[in-house]
């Protein structure tokens, strides 16, 4: 996978179409619009400090941002029903857990598996089906974990302000991070 710088400041309010999904690096006309909170990429590192110290960074640092981006409509059903799976397995297995334990003591730490499952299973679907967002150094987004195809797509679209808009900023190539 790969990332891709896609403003050149500090806009968080931008459209990234470029024709191609994020994800899947095929030709598709669908969009969907992405909102939330970025941090740099150095906050995670915080977590070796303890969830306190990552908590108040995260917050502190955190930008609000806007995004629309191409992705393909198969993408999107494949995440909400794995999405579901999961909130379905985390629920039901500590219903069972509650249920079982009263009854037997073990049984309920078998229930447990279940929302660890969940869990797991809601972590993969965010890294499989969505891209993530982050803010660089100098406080530009950048779209990471997408395929290269859209990558090229940002690239080559961003003279033409055609692929990417927001403020008049052009995006730009960003280096290849963590897969």
């Amino acid at each position: 996978m790969a990332d891709v710088q896609v403003s050149q400041g500090a806009t968080l309010a931008l459209t990234v179409t470029p024709g191609v999904c994020a994800v899947t690096g095929v030709p598709t006309p669908d969009r969907i619009r992405l909102k939330g909170q970025a941090t740099a990429a150095w906050v995670g590192w915080l977590l070796l400090f303890g969830a306190f110290t990552w908590l108040f960074a995260s917050v502190a640092s955190g930008r609000r941002f806007g995004l629309t981006v191409s992705l393909d409509r198969s993408v999107s059903r494949r995440y909400r029903r794995w999405r579901r799976w999961a909130v379905v397995l985390v629920i039901g297995g500590l219903a069972l857990m509650v249920g079982v334990g009263t009854v037997s003591g073990t049984g309920a730490l078998v229930c447990a598996l279940l929302p660890a499952a969940g869990i797991l299973l809601g972590v993969v679907n965010l890294a499989r089906h969505t891209v993530g967002v982050t803010l660089a150094d100098d406080g530009a987004v950048v779209l990471t974990r997408v395929h290269p195809r859209f990558r090229d797509a940002v690239r080559d679209a961003a003279p033409a302000t055609s692929g990417v808009s927001g403020s008049g900023h052009q995006a730009g190539e960003r280096r290849e991070a963590q897969p």
